[in-house]
């Protein structure tokens, strides 16, 4: 059964505490006529906009969402789930339908398409989701329409499924929107028809329609929420950390012709798919899109292609593409999709041989997934919904100047497809490669930087190397075979204390004493006339705040304070189904044992070395490799971006007769820290290899020298079967003394832990070599 990320888990612990809040603090816009009689009343709908990035998992987060929120309704909710591509709604009712791999965390629920509902599941309930497009509903005349939901089957209900829907009774309608920058004004007032009481909304790219905000707005001012209350944001480090994405985006702009720009990356793929083979990855082909316009010139988007020549006489972007793709780069053209509405003459038809999915629906898309095709050319059509984790590679057309567009695109690429070992994986692996065709002066080069400054902004874990034509990166190849134990936290002299606690808690499902919270559940009800005018609030108190389960309070305490400790207990016992008000004795008493239960795992835990798992020092990518040093003991022969402080210190270090490599950032040699914070592992910068160990050096900047002495200068336990031990070093400019104050600019510090108590130890000495000798 699928186990959720920490990170997911803390997203929807963090969507459901709002709704919690939300349910304590409902809002009514209540309508009168002339006479004064109430006329309609309408619920202010929940609203949050789930912010993550592409690959982090929304599908999972929306469903455990919507499974745990259902829970807090007396009357189970109906959940309309759409999103305007007819492949993301048919993916995730895959997952979803019962037998899906997701739907165990939707709860106890029936999963269907909205074209099966019928009246008679409405008296059931049981959370009922209903799967669509929003083409389904997506017109403005219902009465002259032709949409089949807004007509009525006569020999099977007596109302349109629209108007079935809109007399529901009491029990309340969820929208879930994935892909929500799709949401239009249009399809927000046709929805608010409906009455929702909650919008949830899944998309890195939104885009706010002024009808959703008007119900935004009106949040804002009945129930005091900020604009921070609507959105809730998965963090991004923790999707690399997790490894579900690539931790490295290349964004080379090429002021070239396409036929250069696609020829580098056709050579860098092949490059991708030679590291593949080296690192024993199962023998599966690297993919690359080529992202155009479609029926247009390629020189100029604004004049369109002559249909009624050869194939070797059109101009448009995709048969361009195709036949370099052939004839220059050696492809061969049953290994090439073209998926768009590419046009072609009755008198002049495609070849044979080349493989278009044209015209859309679900038969073309079926049979286009079927051919697992190596290189696919598309327009933007394809971007949402289609996701293959074994594309590493982009090109993108220079007249996309769109950032959503190009932001979409690279949601597609980032995605990992080897999770579970991306410690082991190659920088080149661990890349997505955009290839960007650009022009001087153009729009696009002011995307590219737009997306680089949003990315370094949301996604400061993703490291965006910028780079251009006449800077290629290298491929440089490791020197010998050399490996690094695996570093893991040790938590078994943890788990005796914590299970102690946990057995402990009394069973609270009868105590209706300690469990009721302290407050009220109060309901706005804001009074309008036909024309919109204010005529009166009212805030009337209607019972108990809203009650949780003792089980969600643990686990979202632990995930708030530390969420690596999360695994090491379990809650199946059925006294924690008690259901806990928020600020009760109960609800205080539970965040007192969890602020316990942190205190003994990072007491108790300890990191050792793994006896069986190692690091291999892989081939690496050098950026700027005109501005490269070279070294003659490295395990790479050249590096490049080094700072000022770790030149100077591989410049030393080299002179002596040992190994040693430089670590990549993010994509390297990782040690999980055991410590409060908001990164879970740290990357040293060097690895040395002396005698039976290996060294982890960290050159640190003087800002950052308490951080980094408190959470990452580090222990390690050796492994039983008397493997390589792991000493971690750090090396600063100037005198330092043990308090963490420097006393003299001149000199250098060598900072360590005693073995024996762990305390810190420093060396301060004038010369560097001298130092460097002191590490070992």
């Amino acid at each position: 059964m699928l186990k959720l990320f920490n990170f997911q888990e803390k997203a929807v612990l963090d969507i459901v505490e709002k709704y919690e809040n939300y349910l304590d603090n409902p809002a009514y816009l209540i309508i009168k006529n002339k006479e004064g009689e109430v006329k309609d009343e309408i619920p202010v709908p929940f609203i949050q906009i789930l912010d993550a990035l592409t690959g982090s998992g929304k599908t999972v987060i929306l469903a455990k969402t919507v499974g745990e929120i259902s829970k807090l309704n007396s009357l189970k909710p109906i959940i309309l789930w759409l999103s305007k591509a007819s492949v993301v709604v048919e993916q995730s009712f895959n997952n979803l339908t019962s037998g899906g791999k997701y739907h165990h965390l939707l709860g106890k629920s029936e999963v269907i398409m909205l074209s099966e509902y019928q009246e008679r599941l409405l008296e059931e309930n049981e959370t009922l989701i209903l799967f669509a497009t929003v083409g389904t509903f997506n017109q403005k005349d219902k009465e002259a329409g032709n949409r089949q939901i807004y007509q009525c089957k006569l020999d099977e209900q007596n109302q349109s499924t629209w108007e079935s829907l809109k007399n529901r009774g009491e029990r309340p309608l969820f929208i879930v929107y994935d892909e929500g920058h799709n949401l239009s004004d249009q399809q927000t007032d046709l929805l608010l028809e409906l009455k929702p009481s909650v919008f949830l909304i899944a998309s890195a790219t939104m885009k706010f329609p002024q009808k959703l905000k008007e119900q935004y707005d009106e949040l804002k001012r009945i129930n005091k929420w900020e604009n921070k209350d609507f959105i809730t944001r998965v963090d991004t480090g923790k999707v690399v950390e997790a490894g579900l994405v690539k931790k490295i985006l290349k964004l080379a702009a090429y002021e070239t012709p396409m036929e250069e720009t696609v020829s580098s990356l056709v050579e860098d793929l092949k490059q991708i798919e030679e590291q593949i083979k080296i690192t024993n990855l199962p023998n599966e082909k690297p993919k690359a899109i080529y992202v155009c316009r479609t029926n247009v010139l390629e020189f100029d988007p604004s004049l369109q292609d002559n249909i009624n020549q050869n194939f070797s006489e059109r101009k448009a972007p995709p048969i361009l593409i195709w036949r370099y793709l052939v004839e220059k780069c050696g492809v061969k053209p049953e290994n090439i999709a073209v998926y768009c509405d590419l046009k072609f003459a009755k008198n002049y038809p495609k070849p044979p041989e080349f493989k278009l999915f044209s015209g859309g629906g679900e038969k073309k898309y079926q049979e286009f997934t079927a051919g697992d095709y190596q290189h696919i050319i598309f327009n933007l059509g394809l971007q949402e919904g289609w996701d293959d984790p074994l594309v590493y590679a982009a090109y993108i057309d220079r007249f996309i100047n769109s950032k959503i567009a190009v932001k979409q695109i690279i949601g597609r690429v980032l995605r990992q497809p080897k999770p579970d070992i991306t410690h082991q994986l190659p920088e080149m692996l661990n890349t997505a490669h955009f290839y960007i065709q650009i022009e001087k002066q153009s729009a696009f080069q002011e995307v590219i930087e737009e997306v680089n400054q949003e990315l370094q902004q949301t996604a400061p874990e993703i490291e965006v190397k910028i780079v251009s034509s006449t800077e290629k990166p290298e491929l440089v190849k490791v020197q010998g075979d050399y490996q690094v134990p695996i570093i893991i936290c040790n938590s078994a002299d943890a788990e005796p204390e914590i299970n102690k606690i946990i057995q402990t808690i009394p069973d609270w499902r009868q105590d209706k004493e300690k469990t009721q919270g302290t407050g009220y559940r109060s309901i706005t009800k804001k009074y309008i006339d036909e024309q919109g005018n204010t005529q009166q609030v009212l805030r009337e108190k209607i019972g108990e705040t809203n009650h949780t389960t003792a089980r969600a309070i643990f686990y979202r305490e632990i995930i708030r304070k530390l969420p690596q400790a999360r695994g090491i207990f379990c809650l199946d016992d059925p006294k924690f189904d008690a259901l806990v008000g928020s600020e009760s004795w109960v609800h205080k008493k539970i965040v007192e044992e969890i602020d316990k239960i942190v205190n003994i795992y990072l007491e108790n835990s300890f990191l050792e070395q793994s006896s069986v798992e190692n690091y291999k020092i892989l081939d690496i990518l050098l950026y700027n490799p005109q501005k490269s040093s070279s070294f003659k003991n490295s395990l790479h022969e050249r590096y490049s971006q080094l700072n000022k402080l770790e030149t100077e210190f591989c410049q030393e270090l080299d002179k002596f007769p040992i190994k040693w490599c430089r670590n990549p950032s993010r994509s390297g040699y990782a040690i999980p820290l055991i410590t409060r914070g908001a990164t879970q592992n740290f990357y040293p910068d060097f690895l040395v290899w002396y005698k039976n160990n290996v060294i982890a050096i960290d050159t640190s900047g003087e800002h950052l020298i308490k951080d980094k002495t408190d959470r990452k200068l580090l222990n390690i336990l050796p492994s039983s079967n008397n493997s390589s031990q792991i000493l971690v070093r750090f090396i600063s400019k100037g005198k330092w003394n043990k308090e963490v104050e420097k006393i003299d600019d001149n000199g250098w510090t060598l900072w360590k832990r005693r073995i024996n108590d762990a305390s810190l130890s420093i060396v301060n000495l004038e010369n560097l070599s001298e130092l460097i000798k002191q590490m070992f």
